[in-house]
Formats: C-alpha cells, structure tokens, sequence
C-alpha cells in the first residue's frame, strides 16, 4: 500500500474518531468511548465497505436490544431461566451467523442482547440499551460524515461495486 494512501487512511479514522468522541461529549452521552469504538471499528475497512458495516452494526444493535429485552421480559424471574434463554438465542443467532454474508449484522446483535441481558440486575438494561444506539449513531454518523465529505463520488462507486447493499 503507497505511503500517501495509508496517510489517508490513518487521517480518516483519526479524524472520525475524534469527530465521534465530540459529538458525544457535545451530546453529553453517558460513555462517549463506545462511539469512538464504533467510528474506529468503521474505519478498519474500505470506504463503502465501512459504510455498509455501519448499518449493519446500527440495526444488529437495534434488533439486538428488542431481544435482549423480550428475553428479560419473558425468562427475567430467575436468574437460570434468562441464562437458558439467552444461550438459546444466543445459539440461534450463531447459526444464522455461520456462512452469512450478514455476519456483522448478527455479530452486533449477539453483543446487544448479551449486554442487555446482562444489565438485568444492574442499571436500567433500556436505558443502557437507548445509550448504546445513540453513541453508536454518533460514531456512524461522525465517521459517514469525515468519509464522505472529501470524496463523495468515490464513496458512491465503492457503495454502488457492493452487493446487497
């Protein structure tokens, strides 16, 4: 890989990185890191790859905080019944996964139920979950918006050569 496009790389995740942790500061979200690590997380492959992973990631996280919390809704009274749950759809998920080219999509929802469940006896696992989805949303958001302003017919030939997109 050329020196100058390595350069470009690297001054895209830091810039998206540093746009997402601002946002989320300036948005006063409860941990700005998670959308740090989601812009970063974004970065790691090329531009309309990255974009493409980062609505996967969104709506993994969305579906994943509903089951977390049908979970906790249906098998929330004792501690062994949600363990049971989860791992049943935790086993569900990883079939769906194995082979898929959606596999971000159930890798994002996999780690949202399990952090939703495992909030069931810490704080609020809906506010965690409302909490997760923004600062994700600021790290996509802040990363979409550094990838695309400089080059954005780039950007749109990467996102239109990506199949089921």
């Amino acid at each position: 890989m050329p020196v100058l496009q390595r350069f470009v790389i690297a001054l895209l995740t830091a810039s998206s990185i540093t746009l997402a942790l601002g946002l989320a500061y300036a948005l006063h979200l409860e941990r700005p890191y998670w959308a740090g690590i989601a812009a970063m997380v974004l970065s790691q492959s090329a531009v309309g790859q990255s974009l493409q992973k980062g609505l996967w990631r969104m709506v993994g996280t969305v579906a994943g905080a509903a089951a977390g919390m049908a979970v906790l809704a249906w098998f929330g009274e004792t501690r062994s019944s949600l363990l049971l749950a989860c791992g049943v759809l935790l086993a569900v998920i990883v079939v769906f996964m194995r082979g898929s080219s959606y596999a971000y999509f159930y890798y994002s929802t996999a780690l949202m139920a399990v952090l939703t469940v495992a909030q069931s006896h810490g704080e609020a696992p809906f506010r965690m979950a409302c909490a997760r989805m923004e600062e994700n949303l600021a790290g996509i958001a802040a990363y979409t918006l550094c990838a695309l302003c400089p080059r954005p017919q780039a950007a749109s030939r990467e996102l239109g050569e990506l199949p089921a997109f």
